[in-house]
């Protein structure tokens, strides 16, 4: 006789506040959405951030060498505004306890 199947988790076992303290302090690299096993978008915001910086320092140092101060401090304010705004979205769903894991599970809140 097989051992009757166990009912799927209700709540992800990964900690909610393990996750929100990934998002602040290292929220723009995805390390909080790797911690919940969301490879893809945590790579992806990963991908993103890199972009920004890269082309945020390159147009900012581009418009700097000009002689465009205004031009250069606007690239690198650009480039910190785009940066935040998906860790900012992940962490008002993190309060929100909407934040969900790779399994579409919401974060064990102790």
């Amino acid at each position: 006789m097989s051992e009757p199947a166990l009912p799927p988790r209700l709540t992800s076992p990964k900690d909610h506040a393990t996750a929100l303290a990934l998002c602040v302090t290292l929220g723009s690299f995805g390390v909080h959405r790797y911690y919940v096993g969301r490879m893809i978008s945590g790579t992806l915001q990963l991908l993103s951030t890199l972009v920004c910086c890269a082309a945020g320092i390159g147009y900012g140092w581009a418009a700097y060498k000009e002689g465009n101060l205004i031009l250069a401090l606007f690239c690198i304010l650009a480039m910190m505004v785009l940066i935040a705004i998906w860790p900012l979205m992940d962490f008002v769903l993190l309060n929100k306890n909407r934040f969900v894991d790779n399994q579409g599970r919401p974060l064990l809140v102790a």
